[in-house]
């Protein structure tokens, strides 16, 4: 359980140092945490790499200041410490759940591939289907790069980005990102075109890619727990939420 939570928190960090690719991002590290920053105020702004053995009221207070300066946004995301959350309230922070982490080992994994005839999967080749993959990666997560920034990370050598079809009409969009062990990032389906299996059957497709590179380990963070333990993901933890409630 331990090494599956090393490797849930790997994910996580992979999926921040990703967030810091494009052109006008880099990463800033602190004395026991690393944050993605930016030459302008953006969402993608998170703090990631976190180890806090001790001093738990230190790490509240500088994170607590890091948020005031305007650095990264309000808001942290990790799993339960109890000793941490209440150094973290203590400052003004307020703790609620969020999405689980999950794992699957695919050694031994076998997609089926069974699926709707109006459904098909394919990898993210060219800069048409990237805008694709933008457009309904903003409908759901917002505008957290330009299409020019996302090309940036579409060309980095360990992430792929997928597309769903349903008749022909891209509405589904994932990417994963690679590092030893492998993380499924960013699924949305487009609202009109849900409960039809394409999450599932573009999952699946990411899954067997994954395999083929040799990769055997798979984390996702996600509020879609169901959808995930369908296809042979456990839920290692649930992650949650350090929201600093800023002072006016």
């Amino acid at each position: 359980m331990e090494n599956n939570l090393k490797l849930c928190k790997h994910g996580f960090n992979i999926y921040c140092e990703m967030l810091a690719a494009p052109t006008g991002f880099w990463i800033e590290h602190g004395e026991n945490y690393s944050y993605v920053t930016g030459k302008v105020t953006s969402p993608t702004m998170v703090i990631f790499n976190v180890t806090v053995q001790e001093n738990h009221h230190k790490f509240a207070g500088n994170l607590a200041q890091l948020i005031e300066s305007g650095k990264v946004s309000n808001h942290y995301e990790l799993v339960k410490d109890d000793v941490l959350f209440e150094a973290l309230k203590e400052k003004g922070f307020t703790i609620y759940q969020n999405d689980s982490m999950m794992i699957m080992d695919i050694t031994d994994y076998t997609s089926d591939i069974s699926q709707d005839d109006k459904i098909s999967v394919s990898a993210v080749r060219n800069l048409d289907s990237l805008k694709h993959w933008v457009k309904i990666n903003h409908a759901y997560w917002g505008y957290l790069y330009s299409e020019e920034q996302w090309a940036e990370i579409h060309a980095l050598e360990n992430v792929t980005m997928y597309l769903a079809y349903c008749d022909g009409i891209p509405v589904s969009s994932l990417l994963t990102i690679t590092d030893g062990s492998a993380c499924i990032e960013l699924l949305h389906t487009l609202d009109e075109q849900r409960k039809k299996g394409l999450a599932t059957a573009m999952i699946k497709r990411a899954l067997s890619d994954l395999k083929s590179k040799g990769i055997t380990k798979v984390t996702v963070q996600t509020g879609a727990v169901e959808l995930f333990k369908r296809i042979g993901f456990s839920v290692v933890c649930e992650k949650y939420v350090a929201r600093y409630n800023t002072r006016s």
